[in-house]
């Protein structure tokens, strides 16, 4: 920053002399980073669920962060960016997204945790290293219980009708939820249908 001083005589002089003075003011960067919620509840069921982060340029220069997500690799969480936009400098923001999959399967927990970390992408000068900042929410997720039992296609076979002959049917039935589970079987059949299980359950349940 350039500053040019003016001194000026007291009349009846008129002398003037004119003093520039330079000051550097140096770069200082600073960031915070804001997740939207402390925290969040998402069952493990397919259904994606994001959490929006804000990320605060409180430097006084614009800049570009890198940002880094720390999580069990077991949720499966990502960003939808490596690198913020350019920010503004004096408070400017950005906000980036944690996608999570809540994929079939993810075990309870009530508080897995998601870090998200801006670093600078310049060092200025005299600093040993950038200027990073992090912030943080808990993802919970309950017990959750899916269950999904297998389509038959029986089209195109041949019943005999006879009151003798019997068929036998095989079908899967399977656990999507994230805890162990058993489940009550029952049939719904259209009028004039006979049918039974015979097997794979115990006092009408699964095992």
């Amino acid at each position: 920053v350039s500053i040019n001083l003016l001194a000026s005589g007291v009349p009846p002089a008129n002398a003037q002399s004119v003093k520039s003075l330079m000051i550097r003011v140096p770069v200082i960067q600073g960031v915070t980073v804001q997740a939207d919620e402390s925290s969040i509840s998402a069952s493990a069921n397919g259904f994606m669920r994001t959490m929006p982060i804000t990320i605060t340029n409180h430097g006084n220069e614009a800049e570009l962060f890198q940002l880094t997500l720390n999580a069990d690799w077991k949720i499966g969480a990502y960003l939808n960016t490596e690198t913020t936009q350019l920010i503004d400098p004096f408070g400017g923001t950005d906000t980036v997204m944690v996608i999570m999959p809540m994929g079939d399967g993810l075990a309870p927990n009530p508080a897995y945790r998601l870090t998200i970390i801006a670093t600078a992408q310049t060092t200025p000068q005299g600093a040993t290293q950038p200027a990073s900042g992090s912030g943080y929410f808990d993802l919970e997720v309950p017990d959750t219980f899916i269950v999904d039992v297998e389509d038959k296609n029986m089209s195109g076979q041949i019943f005999t009708a006879d009151g003798i002959t019997t068929k036998t049917l095989s079908m899967d039935i399977t656990n999507h939820g994230n805890v162990q589970d058993a489940f009550t079987l029952e049939l719904a059949m259209d009028t004039g249908v006979n049918a039974e299980i015979i097997s794979g359950m115990s006092d009408g349940r699964t095992p």
